[in-house]
């Protein structure tokens, strides 16, 4: 039982700090266009943000569904930018995400090797 109230916690928490996020992101950028809920969590103007806050430490799995969607939304308007903020409890050097990620940009643009 206990566990079922700490997802409520954890979920609650981070779609807080998914508020807090857009709204420094709306105030750094009041004369552009910003949509909640829209492509990703905010887009302002051309780019489309996705907010990530877990209480666990980071891992890849944590965000592929987020970065897949992205991707292909990318494939879909490649003029689009997108934005992944993150926070993770351990908040270490998320190298394992960059080489993912540079492998997936590379496939997206040049296609699959």
């Amino acid at each position: 039982m206990r566990k079922e109230r700490d997802g409520g916690y954890h979920a609650i928490k981070g779609f807080a700090y998914q508020f807090d996020a857009s709204l420094m992101r709306i105030f750094e950028n009041l004369s552009s266009v910003s949509e909640l809920e829209g492509k990703q969590d905010l887009s302002v103007e051309n780019y489309h943000i996705q907010v990530k806050h877990r209480s666990e430490k980071f891992s890849v799995s944590a965000v592929t569904s987020a970065v897949q969607l992205m991707f292909r939304q990318f494939q879909q308007d490649n003029s689009s930018q997108f934005i992944l903020h993150c926070h993770f409890s351990d908040q270490e050097d998320y190298e394992e995400l960059t080489r993912v990620l540079t492998s997936l940009s590379s496939e997206a643009t040049d296609g699959p090797e």
